[in-house]
């Protein structure tokens, strides 16, 4: 269930240094071919390789917003998806209450679990270990369920089965979003390759026009490390400092003792 692809095993706090890394070593690369084109040949008119340099951080700038526009609305999509569950847990754990025992105080065990294991999950290194047991524990929910229908068919039974399945069904839609709608991996490609052209041309027109290093290099790499990296925490769930505030659902775990 967990997502596939390049960039989701790519450490999130390599991002940054690997970044500024690419910026400042393609630069450097666009500068020194530049300043050794100047020597060799005829050089370009800086107008015309100003206009080139603009086009292309033009598309650069395109891009990452386009990027980070595609990663805020998933996190906000998150957000949402988020307190849907949180709202469906605690229906169904209020309607436990219509359950007569000793089903009740198994469902309610069971749920107090459950949500313990999807407060876990958001800031959990090994996911897959906690998303196995939370399936142990829908199945367990599931039974608990099915075992009430066999002996209760009144309508307040049925409610509370139509309040379980909306809240298991919730679980598969949430962790959907959460672990498989990522930006893929061809936008990633497409933003460094166009992101690498850029300060490369940048590089290329110091060089050509014979202006030096110039220190402001470092500055623009700075903004495309933390842009990038910004969008990377937007899109990975649970582990850099851009998350989704688990507070609902600790406030409904508390409720529940």
């Amino acid at each position: 269930m967990l997502a596939s692809g390049f960039m989701n095993n790519v450490p999130l706090w390599l991002i940054f240094p690997g970044t500024l890394f690419l910026a400042l070593m393609f630069w450097e690369f666009g500068y020194r071919f530049g300043h050794r084109t100047t020597k060799e040949q005829k050089p370009e008119t800086e107008q015309s390789i100003t206009t080139l340099v603009s086009i292309i951080v033009g598309l650069v700038a395109f891009l990452l917003a386009f990027t980070f526009n595609m990663a805020a609305g998933r996190f906000q999509e998150r957000r949402d998806v988020f307190l849907e569950d949180v709202n469906a847990i605690g229906t169904t754990y209020l309607r436990t209450d219509t359950v007569a025992e000793p089903e009740r105080s198994k469902l309610k065990s069971l749920m107090r679990e459950y949500v313990d294991l999807r407060i876990s999950i958001a800031g959990s290194d090994n996911i897959q270990t906690r998303l196995d047991r939370t399936t142990e524990v829908q199945n367990a929910l599931w039974k608990e369920t099915v075992a009430i229908t066999e002996n209760d068919r009144s309508p307040v039974a049925a409610v509370f089965v139509t309040a379980m399945n909306e809240m298991l069904d919730m679980h598969t839609k949430r962790m959907a979003i959460m672990l498989q709608h990522r930006i893929p991996d061809s936008v990633w490609l497409a933003l460094y390759a166009l992101t690498i052209f850029g300060i490369a041309a940048m590089g290329y027109q110091n060089g050509l026009l014979d202006r030096g290093r110039s220190p402001a290099v470092l500055v623009v790499a700075l903004m495309f490390a933390v842009v990038i990296s910004m969008i990377a925490d937007l899109d990975t769930p649970g582990q850099g400092t851009i998350y989704v505030d688990q507070q609902p659902m600790i406030e409904l775990r508390n409720s529940m003792n």
